[in-house]
């Protein structure tokens, strides 16, 4: 389900994993944003406040990106964004920039409960070869486990990782 059920929706980039536009294969790269601890805000306060929290961080996402770029929600606390033209050096200060704001806007509950918020992300480049758009995916997937790994709250890009 979608972030905040009506203006997000799954770019058909995401439904079509055999597909990578045109215009990816110059130059992109594909985050994949995760909300760190997610299943503790559920725990805690309720799965509408987790809803809250989605939308919060998917409003943050779509004011803190170029308007070329496309965030989707790709599963429960996952999102990813297609940066098209730039390469992963970019794509981290695009990310950094996105963790911080995350990082410094918690969000207050009706009742007055703020949520700290913190995301960890893994970036992976678009390569020319790659035709699946699953590839980039999975590769900005392995990157993401990475920064889980290492302590959550950072940003890890799979071209760096060695």
């Amino acid at each position: 389900m979608w972030a905040d059920r009506k203006p997000w929706y799954v770019p058909d980039y995401f439904r079509k994993p055999w597909y990578v536009p045109d215009y990816f294969r110059n130059r992109g790269t594909s985050p994949i944003i995760d909300l760190d601890h997610f299943k503790k805000v559920n725990d805690t306060h309720g799965h509408a406040a987790g809803d809250a929290v989605l939308r919060h961080v998917a409003k943050l996402m779509r004011d803190n990106i170029r308007k070329i770029d496309i965030p989707g929600r790709i599963g429960g606390e996952e999102f990813a964004i297609l940066l098209p033209g730039i390469g992963p050096a970019e794509a981290r200060v695009t990310a950094e920039r996105l963790r911080d704001t995350i990082a410094a806007a918690s969000l207050m509950l009706e009742d007055g409960t703020t949520i700290p918020l913190t995301v960890s992300i893994g970036i992976a480049e678009i390569l020319p070869t790659d035709s699946r758009i699953d590839a980039p995916l999975t590769r900005a997937d392995a990157a993401l486990y990475r920064a889980k790994e290492s302590g959550r709250n950072r940003t890890v890009v799979a071209e760096e990782m060695g």
